[in-house]
């Protein structure tokens, strides 16, 4: 939403960052767009209402305003909303549009705990902590999205749309591994009029993803980012990541771990790293760190 990555002692948009900063509802706001943000969470969660106005939408819908339509066994249990009511809703708010829009759409029912679903959507015995629950949630979502798509392939601007379907985080329950497993999600571009099929296979994160939304709509306007394309094939490509109060950087040769006062812990992917590779790795951590601190408490994010 902002190409901001998260560092340690700043606050998050929506809650108490006050610097100038770029936001992707106010610039495609400012090139044409209706912009609207539909959440299945309640409004006030998360103070998602807040990150949406502070993010430049200038339409925000909660959980508060998406009737349900399907028959589930208790409507109210899915504490963080119903992921196919949300996805109706939205396509509703983007059909009913005058204009080009920009649409954000947060899903969540595949989060703990995990509701019962209608009859024939669940795969495995229910459970609402454990794994089965969790893929028979996927199921429904993936379900979800089938009809999301199907309604919406029936509209005139169909074939002009870019859709984007990512995560906002690994899923902890059932994963183990090193760094890079822990922040590994999936990152779908659906356009078959617009795009060529492929396959990039090179790191990237998501404060790649704001770049790559002004960047492929050619959006005008001044704008700052931490992030590329992900369209453009880069050189040296990385990600850079929080995990609490340990921030680290993941390239396509390895990852580092650092406390921004002792490294903490090297991996290589494909060894043997090249001499002198972590100190540059580390280099890099802490200049991303620091450029973007400075920038943000001076105010010079924008510039």
């Amino acid at each position: 939403l902002t190409g901001i990555p998260s560092i340690i002692g700043l606050p998050t948009i929506g809650i108490g960052i006050t610097a100038n900063y770029s936001k992707l509802g106010n610039l495609a706001a400012d090139n044409g767009y209706d912009t609207i943000f539909v959440s299945s969470l309640k409004r006030r969660s998360f103070r998602i209402d807040a990150i949406a106005g502070s993010a430049g939408f200038k339409r925000f819908y909660g959980k508060e305003d998406i009737p349900i339509l399907l028959d589930y066994p208790d409507p109210d249990a899915a504490r963080w909303g119903w992921d196919y009511e949300t996805y109706m809703f939205a396509a509703e708010q983007m059909e009913k549009s005058k204009k080009p829009f920009l649409t954000y759409i947060l899903t969540s029912t595949t989060h703990t705990p995990y509701p019962r679903l209608p009859k024939g959507l669940e795969k495995y015995p229910h459970h609402q902590s454990e794994e089965e629950g969790f893929l028979n949630t996927v199921n429904y979502t993936d379900w979800s999205i089938k009809q999301f798509m199907d309604r919406l392939r029936k509209q005139p601007w169909f074939d002009d749309t870019i859709f984007i379907f990512t995560a906002d985080h690994a899923l902890a329950h059932y994963q183990s591994g090193g760094l890079k497993d822990r922040f590994q999600i999936p990152l779908i571009i659906y356009a078959p009029k617009l795009f060529k099929p492929a396959t990039i296979k090179q790191v990237g994160s998501q404060v790649d993803i704001f770049t790559t939304i002004v960047e492929t709509l050619t959006l005008k306007g001044k704008y700052s980012s931490a992030g590329d394309s992900l369209l453009n094939q880069k050189t040296e490509p990385f990600a850079f990541v929080r995990e609490g109060s340990i921030m680290g950087i993941i390239t396509e040769k390895g990852f580092l771990r650092h406390s921004l006062k002792n490294r903490l812990e090297v991996g290589v992917f494909a060894p043997p790293a090249p001499a002198g590779y972590f100190d540059k790795l580390e280099q890099k951590l802490l200049a991303m760190d620091q450029i973007t601190y400075q920038s943000l408490t001076a105010n010079r994010w924008a510039e």
